[in-house]
């Protein structure tokens, strides 16, 4: 739950979502990005599952047209490619590479889908059924299109999207383990995910993207440690989360991206606004496991 301080200043960070919202439904961060609409709606559900709140009708109507974004925004389904009933290619978060059908943006958009219905049960719940069945059939056509085969160099990890090999980019397939919980804890496919990047995406104990930012990534260090902690795995999960603690700066801080060799930035913010709320959630899922 949140103190009265963190509520209100939520509730001020979440009051501005709606009116930047397209007349479409779509919350635009950056053209190209189809990831936004899914967090969106996440973070309006966050805020009333952990607050008790119910939303403002102003923040139900931004979230049913989000939602409904979400569904016309994929692709068609019958078209017999890899990508098919997927979102659109897209630039996606810049650390996964140029633009392709990314699952990060699927992900999000399921769990969208879901807390959109979650939202809307008790105001109209033939509405939310529909939602709720979308996002069961988005995740089941998400799940089709994993590239499988004997061809696969590394059988059963998920790429980062359906006409990639595995690199550094499946990094963002963790999220439907963490945060979003999409699938079982321990589930073979994100294990063997998270170990495909141990072992060919790490420098010196830390997740090492090599697209785009070129260096251990403090935040992404610990999406692998969530993955090893909710799949039980604590002694895995302990030795990135100190991997990460010694990354620190002298004032406790991380770049966005750290230096192989000096261990200073290399890009991005100076002092990573992400990184530093991914460490305050792997102490408090250290401690809570809520699931």
């Amino acid at each position: 739950s949140f103190s009265m301080t963190e509520k209100i200043s939520k509730w001020r960070a979440l009051r501005e979502f709606a009116p930047r919202q397209r007349h479409d439904g779509y919350f635009l961060s950056q053209e190209g990005e189809w990831d936004s609409n899914g967090e969106a709606i996440w973070s309006y559900y966050r805020f009333a599952a952990l607050t008790g709140e119910t939303l403002p009708p102003e923040w139900l109507e931004a979230v049913a047209k989000g939602a409904r974004w979400i569904t016309k925004k994929r692709l068609p389904r019958d078209t017999g490619r890899p990508e098919a009933g997927l979102l659109p290619a897209g630039f996606s978060a810049e650390h996964l590479g140029p633009n392709d059908f990314y699952y990060w943006d699927d992900f999000w958009a399921v769990a969208g889908l879901r807390c959109a219905a979650d939202l809307w049960q008790a105001r109209d719940a033939r509405r939310a059924d529909a939602w709720r069945h979308e996002a069961d059939e988005f995740l089941a056509t998400i799940e089709r299109s994993f590239p499988s085969g004997p061809q696969r160099r590394f059988p059963g990890a998920i790429p980062a999207s359906p006409k990639r090999r595995m690199d550094s980019g499946a990094v963002g397939n963790l999220v439907a383990d963490y945060p979003l919980q999409l699938f079982a804890p321990g589930d073979p496919r994100l294990r063997q995910t998270a170990d495909y990047l141990r072992d060919h995406s790490t420098f010196e104990g830390g997740f090492f993207q090599n697209m785009i930012h070129s260096g251990i990534n403090a935040y992404l260090t610990l999406h692998l440690a969530q993955v090893r902690l909710r799949a039980g795995d604590a002694g895995a999960a302990w030795a990135l989360i100190d991997r990460v603690a010694e990354l620190a700066s002298p004032t406790g801080q991380w770049p966005e991206a750290i230096h192989p060799r000096t261990g200073g930035g290399c890009m991005g913010d100076g002092q990573h606004i992400w990184a530093a709320a991914e460490w305050l959630m792997m102490i408090r899922n250290c401690f809570v496991r809520e699931e």
